[in-house]
Parts: C-alpha cells; sequence; structure tokens
C-alpha cells in the first residue's frame, strides 16, 4: 500500500511539474504561440485588410496567460492519461493490457486528425464564411474591428469542439468495431444511431429547422465516414495494433 501511494505521488508530481515547466517554456514563446494561432486565417487578414484590438491595457497580457494555461491544460491531459495507464497496467491481464493500449492509440489518433482537420480546414472555412458578410450590401460596407480576445475564445470553442465530436467518433468507431459482425443486428444496431443523430443533432442547435438538418446531414456523414473506415481496417488496409 505504502509503495502504490508513494508512486501514485511521484506520478502526481511528475506531472504538475512538467506541466508548469511547459507554462514558463510557452509564455516564454508567446509570441510564437499566438502566430500559430492566427496563421490560418493569415490569408484573409491580409486580403480584407484587418487587425486585432485590445480594449485594455492588460488585455494583451492576459491573452499570452490564457494561451499558456490552455496548451498547458491539453498536455496536461495527456500527461494524465498517460500516468494512469501506466499505473494501472502491472495489475491487468495481457489481453485487458492490449484493449487498452489499442484505446489509447486511437484516441490519440483520432486527436492528431481532429487537430490536423481543425487547423488546415475549420478554422479557414469558417472564418473567410463571417469575413464575407462585410462585402458591400445595398451601398453598406461592413468592418470588423476583432478582439484579440475574442478570436482566442473563437479559436478555442472550435478547437474543443472539434477534439470532443474527433473522441465521440472514437467511441462510435469502437461500438460498432465490436457489433460489425453481425450483419442484421448492426442494421437494426444502424437505424437506432440514425434516430439517435436526430435527437443528438436537435439538442445542440437551435430551434431551427435549417440548422437541425444541416447538423444532422454531417452527423450522418460522419457516422458513415467511421462505419467506412471499419470496413477498411476488417480488409486489412488499417493494420492494427499487434498483441505481445
Amino acid at each position: 500500500m505504502n509503495y502504490l501511494m508513494k508512486e501514485i505521488k511521484n506520478r502526481g508530481n511528475f506531472t504538475v511539474l512538467s506541466a508548469i515547466i511547459l507554462t514558463i517554456v510557452t509564455f516564454n514563446y508567446k509570441e510564437i504561440a499566438l502566430y500559430l494561432i492566427i496563421k490560418p486565417c493569415l490569408a484573409s487578414l491580409k486580403y480584407n485588410h484587418m487587425y486585432f484590438i485590445y480594449t485594455n491595457l492588460t488585455e494583451i497580457l492576459s491573452n499570452y496567460v490564457t494561451i499558456s494555461i490552455v496548451i498547458c491544460l491539453v498536455n496536461f491531459c495527456i500527461l494524465i492519461t498517460y500516468n494512469f495507464i501506466e499505473f494501472i497496467i502491472p495489475g491487468l491481464y495481457k489481453k485487458e493490457i492490449f484493449i487498452l493500449k489499442k484505446i489509447f492509440s486511437y484516441s490519440f489518433r483520432f486527436l492528431k486528425l481532429s487537430v490536423y482537420i481543425f487547423y488546415t480546414y475549420t478554422i479557414p472555412i469558417t472564418w473567410d464564411f463571417f469575413l464575407n458578410f462585410q462585402k458591400p450590401t445595398l451601398g453598406f460596407k461592413f468592418y470588423l474591428e476583432t478582439r484579440l480576445s475574442d478570436y482566442l475564445n473563437f479559436f478555442f470553442d472550435i478547437l474543443s469542439l472539434t477534439v470532443v465530436v474527433g473522441q465521440l467518433c472514437l467511441f462510435l468507431f469502437l461500438l460498432l468495431d465490436s457489433k460489425i459482425n453481425n450483419k442484421n443486428r448492426f442494421k437494426v444496431l444502424r437505424k437506432k444511431n440514425y434516430i439517435a443523430l436526430l435527437l443528438f443533432s436537435t439538442l445542440i442547435t437551435p430551434p431551427d429547422l435549417f440548422s437541425q438538418i444541416f447538423v444532422y446531414i454531417l452527423n450522418i456523414i460522419l457516422y458513415e465516414c467511421v462505419v467506412y473506415f471499419i470496413l477498411i481496417k476488417r480488409k486489412g488496409l488499417w493494420k492494427p495494433i499487434k498483441a505481445h
């Protein structure tokens, strides 16, 4: 018991110390971190002659601190997950270890894929979509003066949503991967999932029919993509992790 408590304490101290060091290092390179956050929208910013403003003397500093803390929290969650898995592995069977490593590996892959899609496609497309409202309408033209804090909130909100959707895809992937062997059962499950996606789309969208239909279609496309990747995996085109 004392050995377990000592290991928990050591792993906890290591995780906290790593998070503190990472926060300090990130704050030291705060300008580079801010540039990487704004980079996906640089083309739009140059084309529309846009700039960011701040209305409080300490706002820039607080934004740098926010960036450092968010990056620290993301890595902190990864470190906690890793240390938790390493802590419980000695008490598991080989099959359980294989399943746990498989889930962690898939989770990390979906996380990287979510961040890549978000950074390469989601942010630039979303930013361009809202900037299009600046085009002259009936002789009027609108100019957007965005606060830096508003852009950061916009960036981190969409990032969080993308990561959550990615992990939900992982859960859906693992669920369907275990049910797809039985075709009849999978067909029944598919119908239920379509109904569940409809309810989920209704709950997360405003009371607007167009928004609900749009989100529902996106969820169906996402669902079918997960099924497609499972079929690729079953055909051996995507090699799973080998158990040792």
